[in-house]
């Protein structure tokens, strides 16, 4: 996005663009909901999931624990777009990402704990 002097929109970085998500994505969610596309419930979910994605990702991507940096929020907004379709109820969900900091989290500290008894 840098170098771009006619960006009609004036966004200049990463940041910028999120930002500019923060504020225009609801603004669609209500468009799409008032015009019948979507439930509001559904909308908001989506935009949930958007924002997530999109702050996540920059997270996950200037960070040093990337993938659990957007693991653990993706988890989240997933699971509510799942449950509200019936894929899945809460509880289940509940279950299953209960899992993700084992995974993610002790399984892989303990699996780079060096355990060689020292002599």
């Amino acid at each position: 996005m840098k170098g771009d002097t006619m960006n009609l929109l004036n966004l200049h970085s990463w940041s910028d663009f999120r930002a500019w998500l923060h504020v225009a994505l609801p603004g669609v969610a209500g468009v799409l909901a008032i015009a019948g596309y979507v439930s509001s419930n559904d909308a908001g979910l989506w935009v949930a999931l958007a924002l997530v994605v999109v702050d996540a990702g920059l997270s996950a991507f200037n960070s040093a624990k990337n993938f659990r940096t957007f693991l653990y929020p993706f988890l989240v907004a997933v699971g509510a777009l799942l449950v509200r379709y019936g894929y899945t109820t809460d509880q289940t969900w509940a279950l299953w990402t209960g899992l993700a900091p084992v995974f993610f989290g002790s399984g892989v500290a303990a699996a780079n704990t060096d355990t060689t008894p020292a002599n």
